[in-house]
């Protein structure tokens, strides 16, 4: 969070700029600006009206779930570890991952609840599971 000045025109204007991070998912980080500010109060409540639309945009994708590429990396540790229901070699497991991570490229840093959107989405979602860890 920072408000700075800067001289445009021969006025002196403010740039407030903010950040913040996602508490329970650290990867989830949004940022905003606004400058053309006249005022160091008006810079202030907009730093404040900022923080408040950040805080819940980081609220709504930390509301999503996590995103593809965490569940697969998921897996893996749960499989690798045993903890999938079934002990599976590390050479199955390497192999499921790196087709899960070849096939969906498109997918890895989208949300899981909006790769279920659409039906079309869900049933490649459904094939690609199903071919992946099929035994």
């Amino acid at each position: 969070m920072a408000i700075s000045s800067y001289e445009k025109n021969g006025k002196i204007l403010y740039r407030v700029y903010v950040h913040e991070r996602g508490k329970k998912d650290k990867t989830i980080r949004v940022q905003r600006t606004k400058a053309g500010l006249k005022t160091l109060t008006e810079a202030r409540r907009e730093e404040k009206k900022l923080i408040r639309e950040l805080v819940e945009r980081i609220a709504d994708l930390e509301a999503k779930g996590m995103t593809w590429r965490e569940l697969i990396h998921r897996w893996e540790i749960g499989a690798k570890n045993g903890l999938a229901g079934k002990i599976y070699s590390y050479s199955f497991v390497i192999d499921h991952v790196n087709a899960l991570l070849n096939h969906t490229p498109t997918w890895l840093d989208k949300r899981i609840l909006e790769l279920s959107k659409s039906s079309k989405q869900r049933g490649e979602l459904s094939l690609i599971i199903l071919r992946a860890f099929s035994i």
